[in-house]
């Protein structure tokens, strides 16, 4: 009986050292450039129209597309390198809003964790989603970051926009 606990605890520690390894081998993405999130988007079946280096410090800005829904992957704390490799993203969907819904919009955001939602002048809401690679995240996350984002999309246009 003795013998059968030892085998039970050496697999058991196999299975955790082999767990770990599998884990530690797995590519963290710790900063990203435009060219490569614009694969990613691509990837999760998103268009990507067009990739400028138009704020306003070089950093790049993808503008994309969820079917009609044009959005923004702005880039932050970025290298000064020809092409930039950046550490933090966020995603950004801009409307066009006639009369405030700030009902809807503090609806949103009580309802929702993810997302922050908010008017950003009399006629126009905006919805952002701030993604942070400092210290490395997996490309699994990364992507899973994309379809979260495409989710927050969704509700907020249907609870906001068109609701």
């Amino acid at each position: 009986r003795e013998m059968k606990l030892r085998h039970v605890i050496v697999a058991g520690i196999l299975a955790a050292a082999a767990f770990a390894t599998s884990a530690s081998a797995q590519s963290l993405v710790s900063t990203i450039g435009a060219d490569r999130m614009a694969g990613y988007l691509r990837q999760k079946g998103l268009t990507v129209v067009e990739i400028t280096a138009s704020q306003s410090n070089g950093n790049p800005i993808i503008n994309a597309k969820m079917g009609n829904t044009i959005f923004q992957v702005l880039f932050y704390s970025c290298d000064t390198a020809v092409v930039r490799s950046c550490s933090r993203v966020q995603f950004r969907g801009d409307y066009e809003t006639p009369t405030a819904p700030m009902d809807k919009l503090n609806k949103y955001n009580n309802d929702w964790v993810f997302g922050k939602a908010y008017m950003y002048d009399a006629t126009h809401s905006s919805i952002e989603y701030p993604v942070a690679l400092d210290f490395g995240i997996s490309e699994q996350n990364l992507l899973n970051s994309i379809d979260l984002w495409t989710d927050i999309l969704t509700k907020f246009e249907a609870q906001v926009i068109n609701g």
